[in-house]
């Protein structure tokens, strides 16, 4: 049967409950017969989101299929009225996601049943919407994002990517209304362009109060960019109780704002049942933008992209089995192991069985650069054992080089990328396994236990996990970043004591990776990935201040009383690639065909 043909009525005017006019796009079949309907709600312009954020699942895929797509400028951006709240991106959208809800499921095309999807920013405002429980929501499918209240992000919104690029974009709009009521004027939009063309120049501004992106009209200040996040946090971490629909959610190994803890989260704390037992997790090797057949370094073959993983057919299977009630069996997750370049399922996340094994941190105290003698290892460290030390000078930062990076556009690149620049240097302390023996495969959440000492009162630790394979080629599979101020709540900052030693609990984010014999691990300890974080300037004083920073003399400790060691997820390696590769591709077939 040939699909329907699809209708889009441009610019569908809603009024909200405070007598608002938001403005929407809506795509459906062509066909008399009323539709499930599925909403986005955005603050990147509806035309240009209908094209580039739906990777995961294309509108036009969905009316072909027989839904409805409804894709909404949020209040006070671009065709909708009203003003944009950018610090309470959450709480700003429960109500307007509530009353769009309800406004799809009255159109005589809907049949009443509405689900949500969108990422990032897009994925916000329908979880915004999902709290306020509005009676027609039956389903969401949030994709790129992971912040939920418990993890120690704080005050750590990406510099050049985020804090610069990110905002001047979403700044355009705003100072183009202002620059018609005479509110702005050209140089402000001249400011924004240029922080969007080379966000790492204005990165180097110190103090970062004085970032000109963040001074033109209608934009947030640097603490209130900083205030947007932990409220984001706050907010999003504390609602799910108030979730009583199933979520599908969606992103990749490479994505900063994307993780397991919301999946976790949810099948802990959501209000009901189906809310709980219902929710789905897709995990595959891309970044916060792209999801294609290759990453960064890594070419993950014909499967790994999106559209090769099936993700849309994932996707209309999540949808019809709630918003139309069909009986489809669905992966509670799957996941995509880079090297091997398969997908699997699991029953849940952590993945049941997993091995969660100890890999410790040793040196002879000279542990700074690639070549030196860090080891990781499995036995624990022994008594008088020398601790690591290097200096973090915030004038002179290590290059951040291979991240989970949300955007790129300046110096920073996302995705797995070789580490030869940043391992060379001697504030990069590095440890690393023997060469396998055998095939290994990690899959989870990678955490480090880090005992360090600063004679800073504030300071920062970067730290990634790498693979190096048989040419000594090191390539980053995780990274994580942790504030010490935010050790231990990122709601109550506290300065350390100089020189005395504490326990760091750093996550790394997850990741899932199949090595050969031959290939070894590798952990990176350093202070600092400029342009990607701003530089902590070792002062204590609040980040966007200083205008200078102090040399801290930082010490990494490694014995029987303080056991730095990393938690790696490892699971059963199969012995035959190739048929465990045959296997995995049989079971990924029908999403790709769409079936």
């Amino acid at each position: 049967m040939a699909a329907p043909s699809v209708r889009i009525d441009r610019d569908q005017e809603m009024t909200t409950r405070d007598g608002v006019v938001l403005s929407a796009d809506v795509y459906r079949p062509e066909i008399s017969a009323k539709v499930p309907a599925i909403v986005m709600r955005t603050p990147y312009e509806k035309g240009n989101t209908a094209i580039n954020q739906t990777r995961y699942l294309p509108p036009l895929t969905a009316c072909e299929a027989g839904f409805a797509v409804v894709v909404q400028d949020i209040r006070g951006r671009y065709a909708s009225e009203g003003e944009w709240d950018i610090v309470h991106l959450h709480a700003a959208n429960v109500d307007d996601g509530g009353d769009c809800v309800e406004w799809v499921a009255s159109e005589p095309w809907c049949d009443g049943n509405v689900g949500m999807m969108g990422g990032s920013y897009v994925g916000v405002t329908q979880l915004a919407a999902a709290a306020g429980q509005p009676r027609s929501l039956r389903a969401i499918a949030p994709w790129l994002l992971g912040m939920p209240a418990d993890r120690a992000m704080g005050h750590s919104l990406p510099l050049e990517s985020m804090t610069v690029g990110w905002m001047a974009g979403l700044g355009i709009d705003n100072v183009m209304k202002k620059m018609e009521t005479g509110e702005a004027d050209p140089s402000d939009l001249e400011k924004l362009v240029e922080a969007i063309v080379d966000p790492a120049r204005p990165s180097e501004t110190l103090p970062l109060s004085d970032l000109l992106n963040l001074q033109t009209p209608g934009n947030p200040s640097y603490s209130e960019v900083d205030e947007m996040l932990v409220h984001a946090n706050s907010e999003i971490g504390s609602s799910f109780d108030k979730f009583t629909v199933p979520a599908l959610w969606c992103f990749g190994w490479y994505d900063n704002a994307g993780g397991t803890e919301m999946f976790e989260q949810m099948g802990r704390e959501a209000g009901t049942e189906v809310a709980r037992t219902e929710s789905r997790m897709i995990i595959g090797p891309w970044t916060h933008n792209y999801a294609l057949d290759f990453v960064g370094q890594f070419g993950v073959g014909g499967m790994g992209s999106a559209a090769g993983g099936g993700v849309p057919s994932s996707h209309l299977k999540f949808f019809s089995r709630h918003l139309r009630g069909e009986d489809v069996d669905i992966p509670v997750v799957r996941y995509f192991v880079m090297g091997s370049n398969v997908w699997k399922t699991a029953d849940d996340w952590p993945i049941p069985g997993t091995d969660s094994q100890a890999l410790h941190l040793r040196s002879g105290g000279g542990a700074n650069g690639a070549d030196g003698d860090g080891r990781l290892e499995r036995e624990a460290p022994t008594a008088g054992e020398r601790p690591d030390t290097y200096r973090y000078d915030p004038m002179d930062p290590v290059p951040a080089w291979g991240f989970r990076v949300m955007y790129t556009g300046g110096t920073v690149v996302n995705g797995p990328y070789e580490q030869t620049r940043v391992e060379r240097r001697h504030d990069v302390l590095c440890y690393t396994t023997d060469e396998y023996t055998a095939p290994f495969e990690i899959a989870g959440d990678v955490v480090l236990h880090l005992w360090a000492a600063s004679s800073a009162v504030d300071t920062d630790w970067i730290v990634k996990l790498c693979v190096v394979d048989r040419n000594g080629l090191s390539t980053n599979l995780a990274d994580g970043y942790l504030r010490a101020r935010v050790r231990d709540d990122w709601r109550t900052p506290e300065l350390m004591e100089p020189g005395t030693p504490y326990e760091f609990t750093i996550s790394l984010g997850q990741t899932a990776y199949r090595g050969e014999p031959g290939a070894r691990l590798r952990l990176q300890v350093t202070s600092s990935a400029f342009p990607h974080f701003a530089r902590n300037m070792n002062t204590g004083n609040p980040i966007h201040e200083d205008a200078e920073g102090i040399i801290a003399e930082q010490t990494i400790l490694h014995d029987p009383e303080h056991p730095s060691r990393v938690i790696l997820p490892v699971q059963p390696a199969a012995e035959d690639l190739g048929a465990e590769r045959l296997t995995a591709a049989m079971a990924v077939l029908p999403d790709m065909m769409g079936g």
